[in-house]
C-alpha cells in the first residue's frame, strides 16, 4: 500500500508487489526467497538504479527534499569507485544566483576536498578518484541551490536497504512470493522492487540456458565417444573377420 507523507519525508511500506508462477512448490519457494533476496541479487539492482547516490534538495537547516530521479546536478564517477568504495562521502553543493558553483566533499566531518567554479562540468579530484558534477534537465539557471549527494558503494548500499526488504510467501500452500519494502520515496520503492523481480527473472532465465548449454554440450561429447566407440568396435569385427577367413554373411545373404 502507498503511504502518505505529512509534513516531511514518512517511510511508507509497498506490500502489493508480488510473483508466482516462477517458483516451485514446498521447500523450492523457501529456496528461491533466499536466491532473491541473496546478496548478489540485491547488489545488481542496487548497480541498475544506481541507488548508492542520494540526492537531496537543502530547502533550508531543516527541511530537505529527497530528490530521486529528479536532481537538478548529477554525479558521474567511473564504475570502478563504486564497486570498491568502502566508506561513505557527502557532496556539498551551493550555487548562486549569478552561477557561482561551490562544491565540496567530505569524509565524516573530514573535508577531502573543494572547488570552486562557474560553469559546468565540474571535476572535483579527491584521494578516492575524480568526481564529475553535470546538469541535469532539472536545472534552472539564474536560481540559487543548495543540494547534497550522499555516496556509498554497491556493496554497502546493498546491505542497508536488505534491511528493509520484506519477503515472504503469501500463504504456506501456495508458490507465491510477497515483496515489500520500507520507503520514504515511493517512486524509488516500486523502481526498487520491480528491478528485483525482473533481474530475478532474467538470471533464472540465464541459469537455464546456461544448464540447457551444459547439457547439449554433454550430450554432444556422449554422441561423438559412442559414435567413435562405434565405429571402432565395427572395425575390429571386419578386420577380425578377415584375420580369420569368416564369411561375410551380409554380402552372401545379398547374393
Amino acid at each position: 500500500e502507498d503511504g502518505k507523507s505529512s509534513g516531511g519525508l514518512q517511510s511508507s511500506l509497498l506490500k502489493n508487489f508480488s510473483f508466482g508462477g516462477l517458483v516451485g512448490a514446498g521447500g523450492e519457494v523457501d529456496d528461491e526467497i533466499h536466491v532473491i533476496s541473496a546478496h548478489s541479487t540485491i547488489r545488481e539492482v542496487i548497480k541498475k538504479l544506481k541507488l548508492n547516490q542520494t540526492y537531496i534538495i537543502d530547502r533550508d537547516f531543516i527541511r530537505k527534499k529527497d530528490i530521486y530521479n529528479q536532481t537538478p546536478i548529477k554525479l558521474i564517477l567511473p564504475e570502478s569507485v563504486e564497486d570498491t568504495l568502502s566508506t561513505s562521502l557527502k557532496f556539498k553543493i551551493k550555487i548562486s544566483k549569478q552561477g557561482q558553483i561551490n562544491i565540496t566533499a567530505q569524509k565524516g566531518k573530514k573535508s577531502i576536498g573543494k572547488i570552486t567554479s562557474d560553469k559546468f562540468p565540474v571535476v572535483l579530484s579527491t584521494q578516492f578518484g575524480n568526481f564529475t558534477f553535470n546538469t541535469t534537465s532539472y536545472f534552472k539557471p539564474g536560481k540559487k541551490l543548495n543540494q547534497t549527494i550522499y555516496l556509498c558503494g554497491y556493496d554497502d548500499a546493498a546491505e542497508d536497504i536488505s534491511k528493509n526488504i520484506d519477503m515472504y510467501i503469501a500463504t504456506k500452500k501456495a508458490n507465491l512470493i510477497r515483496l515489500g519494502i520500507l520507503e520514504s520515496n515511493i517512486q524509488r520503492g516500486k523502481d526498487l522492487l520491480n528491478t528485483i523481480i525482473a533481474t530475478y527473472n532474467e538470471n533464472g532465465i540465464h541459469t537455464k540456458n546456461l544448464e540447457a548449454s551444459q547439457t547439449a554440450h554433454f550430450l554432444n561429447i556422449r554422441i561423438d565417444s559412442i559414435t567413435t566407440e562405434r565405429s571402432e568396435i565395427e572395425n575390429n569385427i571386419e578386420s577380425y573377420k578377415k584375420n580369420n577367413n569368416l564369411p561375410n554373411i551380409e554380402a552372401e545373404a545379398r547374393i
